[in-house]
């Protein structure tokens, strides 16, 4: 693996709890291949709080405690903070993709990978390619 630092989008913590998910799988696989290298972790405020809301809202409130858990724990991510200045760069790459229906979230993460210069996603939403970054797996 080349990458030496990657961001990690919404869907991937998602799919990794819910084994019903469609990319239950491919996560699992992912995460074990990137346990196995020293590539960086980077996350959002914003990710982890969307995830907490979906593990909450589709699976329970004892697995999202769970989870919300685990990753304050850990210290595999580093989870970046959204604050005023990473809101305000957002907007721009929800105007330039409104006809997308690029969300908030998802723009608060393009312009952290762009601010931390990080070109890799772990995801599975092509609205990072879109904008330029590079989804992984590929």
């Amino acid at each position: 693996m080349a990458l030496s630092r990657i961001f990690i989008d919404t869907g991937v913590f998602f799919a990794a709890e819910l084994p019903r998910d469609q990319f239950y799988r491919s996560s699992r696989e992912a995460w074990n291949e990137l346990s196995d290298t020293t590539v960086k972790l980077y996350s959002s405020e914003a990710v982890f709080q969307e995830t907490a809301m979906l593990v909450h809202y589709r699976t329970g409130p004892e697995s999202a405690i769970r989870w919300t858990e685990l990753q304050m724990q850990s210290q595999l991510i580093i989870w970046l903070p959204v604050d005023a200045q990473v809101r305000k760069a957002a907007l721009p790459w929800m105007k330039k993709f409104a006809d997308q229906a690029v969300s908030f979230v998802d723009a608060t993460s393009f312009a952290l990978m762009r601010r931390e210069n990080i070109r890799h996603v772990f995801g599975y939403d092509r609205h990072f390619v879109t904008a330029g970054f590079r989804l992984w797996p590929e």
